[in-house]
């Protein structure tokens, strides 16, 4: 299986966590950035934890609820492997007495032609707008529709406390790490977090074609 990997090493004297996020695909609805990997608490000198992505994409309903802090959550009900486009997967939901399923009737004779796309599509039972596979972003599923997702391979690190799989706005996080593999050769890279809530990327990793900065 191909990955992508980020690893941090963590030089900020502060004991702490280190969240994952994915930039979230484009699709027609509007979109949440969800806490996609949360590593254990590392110390703050001489220690380290590394991130490692599948490449593999995968379409998934469910529904949203809250955690014990009130925060929202999304629980994973099911999911599908797919294929990315030109040629890419479709694939389609209806609900039988009110809960999500797939479809595979509907899903018959549909593709998704944008490049690195998939497609998902709802009938018209969708009466209302609304463990190991955390979903990346997510959106309303509405009635009668074709959505068209192209995943992104950009990635957000940030130093936090939250689960995966919660809806977190990016935007209270602070410095938070964007990588980009969209044009690496070689998919890894490995990161310093320094004492003043920065990061340096490992010299040697320089020829490996990934891009990265640091935004508040």
């Amino acid at each position: 299986m191909s990955i992508y990997s980020i690893k941090i090493n963590n030089e900020s004297g502060n004991d702490g966590s280190f969240l994952l996020f994915q930039s979230p695909p484009t699709p027609t609805s509007s979109v949440f950035k969800n806490s996609y990997k949360a590593s254990h608490r590392i110390s703050g000198n001489d220690s380290s934890i590394t991130f490692q992505m599948s490449k593999d994409c995968f379409a998934i309903f469910g529904t949203e609820g809250e955690d014990g802090g009130g925060a929202v959550k999304v629980s994973t009900t099911s999911h599908r492997a797919v294929k990315l486009g030109p040629g890419g997967s479709a694939v389609a939901l209806t609900t039988v007495d009110g809960y999500p399923m797939w479809d595979d009737k509907q899903a018959v004779g549909n593709i998704a032609d944008t490049p690195g796309s998939f497609c998902i599509i709802t009938d018209d039972s969708f009466s209302t707008p609304n463990p190991d596979i955390v979903p990346i972003s997510t959106f309303v599923a509405e009635p009668s529709t074709s959505t068209t997702i192209v995943p992104s391979r950009k990635f957000f690190v940030a130093f936090g406390d939250y689960k995966p799989g919660t809806v977190v706005n990016t935007t209270i996080l602070g410095k938070v790490l964007v990588v980009d593999f969209s044009a690496a050769a070689v998919p890894q890279i490995t990161f310093t977090y320094n004492t003043d809530g920065t990061y340096s990327s490992d010299p040697s990793d320089d020829g490996n074609g990934v891009q990265w900065f640091c935004k508040e």
